[in-house]
């Protein structure tokens, strides 16, 4: 169990956890949850969410007061505050439905989410944790066999281990459940997987542990654990040490992207004209960082409305470069453009 003062504390570092992303917000609710099921007094497990509150209370206020939303996210909240029809960049270049618009596209989205959920998580099994995880299991189960020939003490029941099984269980599922803003949202990355995974570890553990016979098996196991841990970390960082000949050839190609010297000839390398990028963000940022030119990216709220044309009268845009060819026909039929003659890439004017 837990007193007051360290259940205050577990809150308090949930309300860090939301600070740091806001994924993080189930975090204290799941918890206190996993505490009253555990414990069976939800009146002891209050200080988890006070915990949290407290730690987030003050960006609360500052967020009300400064930009009327009680707990701003991310920058779209910023510059809508300022001005309303603030053009944004965003996630999705497309609104996507939700609840209030329909219903069965709501469930089609969430569906189609949930898919990409999954597939999301066999990439990183496939080149990567599996090979850890079945390196892993290849010494532990090793060294059992190594230590049921040997003598040890005798058998105890392995209670210990039972209730790490059942803690670990818990964990997962809880890190299983964190991750539905991203199942909302359908924003997916590798790296939010690495709870799942090492919980994943933690109970394939468990399991080992329970079928060993004394605490000298139980203790051998542990180490050989950890130690794998940190073998498995060592060779993650070696795997992506960076030398540096290979980060000066990479900076050379970000530094010079192809397109940028056929795009300033089209362009007839005019200092004063705006380009619009439409399906590559990055790039615009890499073609005003590194070209000098005016570059915009595509503003996640684009697609709503006639938006489309007050964005390229608003910002004076002289060019378009659609770089995304599956949005070709979109950008034609959307705004008023003329092919660039004699220019390898999908560049126009911009008709205003």
């Amino acid at each position: 169990s837990f007193n007051f003062f360290q259940l205050l504390g577990i809150g308090a570092l949930c309300g860090l956890a939301v600070l740091n992303r806001f994924d993080a917000i189930l975090l204290a609710p799941l918890l206190f949850s996993a505490h009253v099921l555990m414990f069976r007094k939800p009146l002891r497990a209050l200080p988890i969410l006070l915990g949290a509150l407290v730690a987030v209370a003050p960006w609360m206020i500052y967020s009300l007061g400064t930009f009327g939303v009680l707990f701003v996210t991310d920058n779209t909240w910023v510059a809508k505050s300022i001005d309303p029809k603030a053009f944004v960049t965003d996630w999705w270049p497309a609104p996507r439905p939700d609840l209030r618009d329909d219903f069965g596209a709501w469930l089609q989205k969430i569906a189609a989410n949930t898919m990409r959920f999954g597939y999301q998580a066999l990439r990183p099994i496939g080149n990567k944790i599996l090979l850890v995880f079945i390196l892993f299991l290849a010494f532990v189960l090793a060294l059992t066999l190594l230590l049921k020939r040997a003598r040890t003490v005798a058998a105890a029941p392995n209670d210990t281990g039972r209730r790490f099984l059942r803690s670990a269980c818990l964990f997962w599922l809880l890190m299983l459940l964190i991750m539905l803003p991203q199942i909302l949202s359908g924003y997916f990355d590798d790296r939010y997987y690495s709870a799942l995974f090492f919980s994943g570890f933690l109970i394939g553990f468990a399991l080992l542990s329970i079928n060993l016979a004394s605490d000298l098996q139980r203790e051998a196991v542990s180490t050989v654990f950890f130690l794998l841990c940190a073998l498995a970390a060592s060779v993650a960082l070696y795997r992506h040490w960076d030398p540096g000949a290979d980060k000066m050839a990479r900076w050379h190609n970000f530094d010079n992207p192809p397109v940028l010297a056929p795009l300033q000839d089209c362009m007839e390398k005019n200092s004063s004209s705006r380009l619009l990028v439409i399906g590559d963000g990055t790039l615009a940022a890499r073609l005003g960082a590194q070209g000098g030119i005016s570059a915009f990216m595509e503003p996640g709220n684009l697609a709503r409305g006639d938006l489309e044309r007050q964005f390229i009268t608003h910002w004076h845009i002289t060019y378009v470069l659609v770089m995304d060819k599956a949005r070709l026909q979109w950008a034609i039929s959307t705004f008023d453009l003329t092919r660039i003659p004699g220019c390898p890439l999908h560049l126009y004017n911009a008709s205003r």
